[in-house]
């Protein structure tokens, strides 16, 4: 829920990515997310 936060979305995204994942290991995930959103904020 955190990350939902950090991320500013709605519990359903980090489900439907903990779902994707467990999927598809080379799925993107929150770090993914993170990482591109602090990169763009540089």
């Amino acid at each position: 829920m955190s990350k939902s936060n950090e991320l500013e979305c709605s519990l359903s995204y980090p489900i439907e990515m903990a779902i994707s994942r467990f999927l598809d290991e080379e799925s993107f995930s929150f770090e993914d997310c993170l990482l591109a959103k602090h990169l763009k904020d540089k």
